[in-house]
């Protein structure tokens, strides 16, 4: 319903007059009798008797003036709710992160809030291949993923990640027996359209290793999986990073073998200018590059 008729029936039935009411509206008598019709017409209603003294409202138009002046008042607020969120629309930053950046990047928050604490940092926890579409499409400010990246993207290397193999605490493993103990214990893994990165590590660690074994009892998330084998329910490659928030009942093996690993870095869409994200990148920069 267009707005306007909204309020030319509630200015009419406050003035009770269509000349008062279309002064008030800024429009003429005529336009004001459309408006009228059009809104009676969608209602198929009558909301208005027109006499010698004016415009009355009908009984139908007592019963809807009330309805009509709530529906008005929430009209407005939006408008105001959305100028205020376009006024401040500018004023925080938008960050993804994934496990390989866990540790760092809440503490990167936490510094640069205290010393702008006039902008507000919203962070989500996004697979590395959703937030490099997300930068790509303006939709984010900053992503910690893992490269290699498009090359319209600007990065800076932060760290080197590898994988390592988790087990439930009461296993008997180490470095030297790790083929045995992937192949007595079922391998379990995180849908690899979720954690791509993963599960291509994890391929490439099975094949180094000589150990043909398809993955089972795939899950949705990291903690998922730390629980299943938390409950003995089997191992699982993971990120080394899990180190920072392991749960009880699960070990990680570090494998003897030299890794590729992948690279977690800060990277950024040079091609929109954003003062405030720039700020987070330089504060970055520095902490990262200070001995």
């Amino acid at each position: 319903m267009d707005i306007r008729l909204l309020k030319a029936f509630i200015t009419l039935a406050e003035t009770k007059s269509y000349r008062l009411a279309a002064e008030a509206l800024f429009i003429t008598q005529p336009a004001l009798t459309k408006q009228i019709q059009a809104l009676e017409r969608i209602i198929e209603m009558k909301l208005f008797i027109r006499g010698r003294n004016g415009a009355k409202l009908t009984y139908i138009g007592e019963k809807i003036f009330l309805e009509a002046q709530i529906l008005l008042k929430y009209h407005n607020h939006f408008l105001i709710t959305a100028s205020n969120i376009k006024k401040n629309a500018h004023n925080y930053i938008l960050i993804g992160f994934g496990i390989s950046s866990f540790q760092n990047v809440p503490k990167w928050i936490h510094a640069f809030s205290d010393k702008y604490p006039e902008y507000e940092v919203i962070t989500r926890q996004i697979p590395s291949s959703t937030q490099i579409k997300m930068l790509m499409q303006g939709e984010l400010d900053i992503a910690f993923v893992r490269m290699p990246v498009h090359d319209s993207l600007n990065s800076i290397i932060l760290s080197k990640e590898r994988i390592v193999l988790a087990v439930p605490d009461d296993v008997e493993v180490n470095a030297s027996n790790l083929n045995y103990v992937i192949e007595t214990h079922s391998l379990l893994h995180i849908k690899p359209n979720l954690a791509p990165c993963l599960a291509e590590q994890t391929k490439m660690m099975l094949d180094h290793m000589n150990i043909f074994s398809n993955p089972v009892s795939a899950t949705s998330d990291l903690s998922s999986l730390l629980a299943l084998i938390a409950g003995k329910n089997g191992v699982a490659f993971v990120p080394a990073s899990v180190r920072h928030f392991l749960p009880k009942g699960v070990k990680l093996i570090i494998p003897e073998f030299e890794q590729p690993g992948w690279d977690i870095a800060m990277v950024w869409n040079p091609k929109i200018r954003n003062e405030k994200r720039d700020l987070f990148l330089e504060m970055v920069k520095t902490i990262v590059t200070t001995p």
